[in-house]
């Protein structure tokens, strides 16, 4: 947020552990920034659960919010009753179940890119997962390659895998598979420099699997891999959106994942 005018705000829900939660009897608050101890509005959160990694969103309006920003994870869209109306300008953002805190943020407009001039409909995003949600240079403006804001997805400012050994780039962002030479396909280039097992599925805006691009090929140093615009069976996909979704497995056992978004314009 902040929202367009005859938008909607957003809040996004992340589970950074390694084992699904379940979120029940939980509320999303709205505090007064003068005194913290008061709330001022409220709306209790849908039961679901949150997988490892994963992300839900909450919105007063599912459908405004995806003809809003029309990269989003659509499955991962909640529309709450009585969402709070979050200002623009400040305000603080308290997450609680069961009369126990979980977590509280408190913002200002002053944590998006400071050279932006208009603010208005860019999404504010949380930089590292690993760094306090409360830290005020932990946030930054959603930038324009991933369309100002991608709910429910991983933020484009963001990389779950957080090492300074591993690099993941994708590009172009947008294909146009015709054949005319000119970003017929996309690249995704990984640099790892300790050994991980690494999966790269395209998945369409309703989940399913379009394109198995790389399953458990080994990385240790640097590797690219393609996708044409095609899907499984050979066939030319239709124009939309869609997600290159990334996940690894180091020696270890622990495993990562990273989001990335596609376009097919028409």
């Amino acid at each position: 947020f902040p929202s367009h005018d005859r938008g909607v705000d957003f809040i996004e829900i992340f589970n950074p552990g390694d084992y699904p939660i379940q979120l029940s009897g939980c509320w999303l608050d709205e505090l007064n920034p003068e005194d913290t101890s008061l709330i001022l509005e409220f709306c209790s959160v849908p039961n679901f659960i949150i997988n490892p990694k994963g992300i839900q969103v909450l919105t007063s309006s599912s459908l405004t919010l995806r003809e809003q920003y029309p990269v989003s994870h659509q499955t991962r869209l909640y529309s709450a009753d009585g969402m709070p109306n979050y200002p623009d300008d400040m305000g603080y953002v308290q997450l609680r179940c069961s009369d126990s805190l979980v977590d509280r943020i408190s913002y200002t407009d002053e944590m998006h890119y400071r050279l932006l001039s208009d603010k208005e409909g860019i999404g504010l995003e949380r930089i590292s997962t690993n760094l306090p949600s409360n830290q005020f240079d932990n946030w930054t403006s959603c930038p324009s390659r991933c369309f100002w804001a991608s709910p429910g997805i991983t933020n484009c400012s963001n990389f779950l895998i957080e090492n300074n050994t591993i690099d993941i780039n994708v590009s172009p962002h947008s294909i146009s598979p015709d054949g005319d030479g000119n970003d017929d396909r996309t690249w995704i280039c990984i640099v790892d420099y300790e050994p991980v097992l690494y999966k790269l599925q395209v998945i369409d805006f309703s989940g399913h699997l379009i394109k198995q691009v790389a399953t458990s090929t080994y990385v240790n140093g640097e590797d690219c891999f393609s996708w044409d615009g095609r899907s499984e069976n050979g066939r030319r996909v239709e124009a939309g959106i869609y997600w290159i979704y990334i996940q690894s497995l180091s020696e270890n056992g622990s495993e990562s994942f990273v989001e990335k978004v596609i376009v097919l314009p028409e």
